[in-house]
């Protein structure tokens, strides 16, 4: 059996790959009926069990790759290995990113991993009420920096908070065993200076196509912005896009980092199911 890896794949991709363990009723069937194994052949006693596949009924979690990265080399009935996780993310507010990042960051204090979040800004009057009440800290770093200078430069902005957060999670924090980077790639060069330390980069959609590039003076400003992003994106130890649809925008996208191989894992955006258990009148 292949070792698991620090970092396994999503079960669709790791379906494909290990196509030997199908259940029984999928493999061809011999058409003259189970081959014989010869008696004279040595048999072994004590096979080792393969590693169980991830369930194909929906995406793994962030949960699962940290109890992955835990017992890797191991046995799967090993117990899972605490692991302290930071998570890096340019702005704490209400959104899409925010919540997914908010719910992965549950999801893993509540499986006992120490979870620390660093941002550039956290409005605490602004923002989902578990990163003021949650089973996690929320540390903020840069605040006084400027998002823009005079309402342009917002990348080059967020680039340098983004910097700001990183330099001082290198220097002030200890060593993590997992550092979850969301939406700014730029500080993944950084954060590999932590040899212990695995990256994760989670990719919403590829920056360089949500900006616009229609005039000559923006195409020249975003174009070492652009080149930076899918350079330092191709650093991270394991890139993660929310659907096949992101997953086949980054690798028309990401030219060069497609040519070399890199390929994102898919990894959904997580949905509270308890709300459903009791029914709710909502306008």
């Amino acid at each position: 059996a292949r070792t698991p890896s620090l970092f396994p794949w999503p079960a669709g991709l790791l379906l494909r790959r290990q196509s030997s363990a199908l259940p029984s009723a999928d493999r061809p069937q011999h058409p003259t009926g189970p081959p014989q194994l010869d008696p004279s052949l040595p048999t072994i006693s004590s096979a080792r069990p393969r590693p169980a596949l991830p369930s194909p009924a929906g995406p793994p979690s962030l949960e699962a790759m940290a109890a992955a990265a835990g017992v890797a080399g191991e046995s799967s009935g090993t117990k899972t290995r605490k692991l302290k996780v930071a998570v890096i993310h340019p702005d704490l507010g209400i959104g899409g990113a925010e919540r997914l990042i908010v719910d992965a960051a549950c999801q893993l204090a509540a499986h006992g991993h120490d979870v620390h979040v660093f941002t550039s800004h956290h409005d605490r009057n602004r923002c989902f009420e578990e990163t003021v009440s949650g089973p996690f800290p929320v540390t903020v770093y840069g605040d006084f920096l400027p998002r823009h200078v005079f309402y342009r430069f917002h990348a080059v902005c967020a680039y340098l908070r983004c910097i700001f957060v990183a330099l001082c999670v290198l220097l002030w924090w200890p060593s993590f065993d997992v550092i979850l980077v969301d939406q700014v790639s730029v500080v993944i060069p950084l954060l590999k200076l932590k040899a212990s330390s695995k990256t994760i980069f989670y990719c919403h959609f590829p920056d360089m196509l949500l900006a616009q590039h229609t005039t000559l003076l923006r195409r020249l400003y975003r174009k070492p912005i652009d080149m930076i992003e899918e350079a330092t994106t191709g650093m991270a130890d394991l890139i993660l896009v929310n659907s096949k649809f992101t997953e086949a925008t980054f690798a028309r996208t990401f030219c060069g980092l497609h040519a070399r191989g890199i390929e994102p894992g898919v990894l959904y955006p997580a949905v509270s199911v308890e709300q459903f258990h009791e029914p709710h009148d909502y306008k």
